[in-house]
């Protein structure tokens, strides 16, 4: 019998399997001010809202949006400013996130992306939740 990835923990004996955690984007540089850019989020339904989180120290870091292959996007608003730091907003697709020097804690932006996609349209409301170490 052929043993698959699946859900299941396999008892009585046998091997156990579990299923693989799909992971963020962790970038770092290596000596004693490391920068770090961890971005932990899932693919979004255009029209729904849609919850990001974000650890970030020192460096700018990036987020790229995808809401499938399939996905036009018209417009990409910043609705609410972050307090810790300073968001640009990178064409229809992306945004720049850079804490402001000496800022450690919790921070939030919001942004609103507009466009279609093969399983639904409209205006996405996207919270990032950003944690500054």
């Amino acid at each position: 019998m052929r043993e698959t990835l699946s859900g299941q923990a396999r008892h009585a004996g046998r091997r156990m399997v579990f299923p693989l955690l799909a992971a963020g984007i962790l970038v770092a540089a290596a000596g004693p001010a490391r920068a770090l850019c961890h971005i932990d989020w899932r693919p979004f339904i255009m029209g729904q809202p849609a919850v990001m989180y974000m650890t970030v120290a020192r460096e700018p870091c990036r987020i790229s949006l995808y809401a499938g292959s399939h996905s036009r996007y018209e417009s990409l608003r910043l609705l609410e400013r972050p307090r810790g730091g300073s968001v640009r907003l990178d064409g229809r697709t992306g945004a720049v996130y850079t804490p402001s020097p000496g800022f450690a804690g919790p921070d939030r932006f919001v942004m609103g992306l507009t466009g279609t996609s093969s399983i639904g349209s409209g205006t996405s409301i996207i919270t990032v939740e950003v944690d500054v170490p």
